[in-house]
């Protein structure tokens, strides 16, 4: 035969061999698994931290509490305006965990809440005796005929929790344009 026509021995069994070599090596393997690994875990969505998802059983769970506090279910305005305290909640314990502080369960998300609101609670003034006495003049049926020196401790604390809510109202306000809320469900 000539050289053309006979079989290359080097051309065609060592490939086939090197082949077999290269999927036997551990090195091989690991890099193959590597690629997949990074492939698979490009591919997994990830939470930017900048997305809120409350689920159903979440929304079931505040619903069920309202309408034991309130003796009947929440309307659909109430049962927003508790998926929106909600988010509110979430916003300023993740707020407060930007502050340095820690978030992990709900309880210290909670007491989260709660130092946060005692952070931005330096900022909101006592009410002045002026407010104290016109809350007490717009609502004195309320009081059971009570003095104004007898229910001024109430009232103080009354007003100044509101300012409270109203600077937490716009703390979360500015806060959650930075984050995207999601509703698994719309109804339990």
């Amino acid at each position: 035969m000539t050289a053309t026509t006979q079989p290359d021995a080097m051309n065609d069994a060592p490939p086939r061999a090197m082949r077999n070599r290269l999927w036997r090596d551990p090195l091989l393997g690991f890099l193959a698994l590597t690629v997949v690994l990074f492939a698979l875990d490009a591919a997994v969505p990830r939470d930017d931290g900048r997305t809120i998802v409350i689920d159903r059983a979440t929304v079931a769970a505040m619903v069920e509490r309202n309408a034991y506090l309130l003796g009947r279910p929440p309307t659909p305005v109430e049962r927003a305006a508790l998926i929106d305290a909600a988010v509110d909640h979430i916003v300023l314990a993740r707020e407060a965990t930007a502050l340095g502080l820690y978030a992990g369960d709900p309880q210290i998300r909670g007491e989260l809440f709660e130092r946060l609101a005692r952070r931005f609670a330096a900022d909101v003034a006592e009410p002045t005796e002026a407010e104290i006495a016109a809350y007490y003049a717009a609502r004195r049926d309320q009081f059971g005929g009570r003095t104004l020196d007898r229910v001024r401790g109430f009232i103080r604390t009354d007003l100044w929790l509101k300012r409270r809510e109203a600077r937490l109202a716009g703390v979360a306000a500015a806060a959650r344009d930075r984050y995207a809320v999601v509703l698994t469900e719309a109804a339990p």
